[in-house]
C-alpha cells in the first residue's frame, strides 16, 4: 500500500529505456537492449540493400551511432562485464558488411574489419564515467553517493 492505494507487483518494467527486473538481472537488461539494437540493424540493412556498395567508414559510422549507442546505453552505470547478446548484434552487422556466412569465425570477422568487441568500448565508457565522477565537486549528489559507498 502507498498513500492508501494498493500497489501492483510486476516482474519487470522499463524506465528511461532500460528494462529492470525484480531481481535486477543484468543479462535481461542487455538482452532487451540487444533486441532493440537488432531491430534497428535489420531496418538499416533493408535500407542499405538498395545500394550496391557502401563504404566501410560510412557503414560503421552509422552502425556506431545508431546501433552501438543502443547496445551500450547505460553501460556506464549498470554493467562492466562481457555480454554475449550485445556482441552478437555487433558481429552480425560486421558479417553482413563482409557478406560472409553467419558461421564464420567472429574474431576473424572483427579482425578483418579492424573492429574491437563492444566490451572494450563499454569498459572505456565505464572508466571515463568513473573519472568524471571523481572530478565532480563534493556537492553533487552523484559524487556524494560515490563517496558514501
Amino acid at each position: 500500500m502507498f498513500d492508501g492505494e494498493r500497489l501492483s507487483v510486476v516482474n519487470s518494467f522499463s524506465y528511461v529505456g532500460i528494462m529492470f527486473t525484480n531481481r535486477l538481472f543484468l543479462h535481461k537488461m542487455a538482452e532487451n537492449m540487444a533486441d532493440k539494437g537488432h531491430k534497428v540493424l535489420m531496418k538499416l540493412l533493408i535500407a542499405f540493400s538498395y545500394n550496391e556498395y557502401i563504404p566501410y567508414k560510412t557503414f560503421f559510422k552509422i552502425v556506431d551511432s545508431k546501433i552501438a549507442s543502443i547496445l551500450l546505453y547505460g553501460y556506464e552505470i549498470w554493467v562492466l562485464k562481457y555480454m554475449q547478446c550485445t556482441e552478437r548484434v555487433h558481429v552480425a552487422a560486421c558479417k553482413r558488411f563482409l557478406n560472409v556466412p553467419k558461421y564464420a569465425c567472429n574474431n576473424s570477422v572483427l579482425g578483418d574489419l579492424a573492429r574491437f568487441p563492444l566490451y572494450i568500448y563499454s569498459c572505456n565508457r565505464c572508466i571515463k564515467y568513473w573519472i568524471r565522477i571523481t572530478r565532480m565537486p563534493n556537492t553533487r549528489l552523484v559524487k556524494k553517493c560515490y563517496v558514501n559507498t
